[in-house]
């Protein structure tokens, strides 16, 4: 397992993964930087990073579906906070939607819940919707 930042040796790899984390920046201003891992030459997952000023917020996190629950992704993490940590950032935030169901609640899928709660951010809900048996949570992690 091997991080490097995504430059213009192994932009080609994750070329549509950066363009859809500019579009999830919320700021112009902001500045964005990746971070990817490999197994080997081949590309098994990426996180965005958005900072501005004294914030620091993960807008995107991607592993390929056949290298999940193998540790890449809390690796990703970590190595952005080891990041942040030495560039003077103290927490780093997440958002995300959570959906629960009455009407088939197996087939909502918590896995960025447990992500994010197995990387030690501390989830709670910003915002609750309630629309024919569904609830959305717009939840909200911070790790210190």
């Amino acid at each position: 397992m091997q991080f490097f930042s995504i430059d213009d040796n192994n932009i080609e790899a994750f070329k549509d993964y950066i363009a859809q984390s500019k579009q999830a920046a919320s700021s112009k201003d902001a500045e964005l930087f990746h971070l990817s891992v490999y197994e080997g030459d081949e590309p098994v997952g990426a996180v965005s990073v958005e900072v501005k000023d004294t914030l620091a917020r993960v807008i995107n996190i991607f592993v390929r579906e056949d290298y999940r629950r193998m540790g890449y992704g809390k690796g990703l993490i970590s190595s952005v906070c080891i990041f942040l940590y030495e560039e003077g950032y103290e927490t780093l935030t997440v958002s995300f939607v959570r959906l629960v169901g009455e009407k088939n609640p197996e087939s909502y899928d918590d896995t960025l819940y447990h992500f994010f709660d197995s990387c030690d951010f501390f989830l709670g809900v910003e915002k609750q919707v309630e629309k024919d048996g569904v609830t959305a949570y717009l939840m909200r992690g911070v790790r210190a």
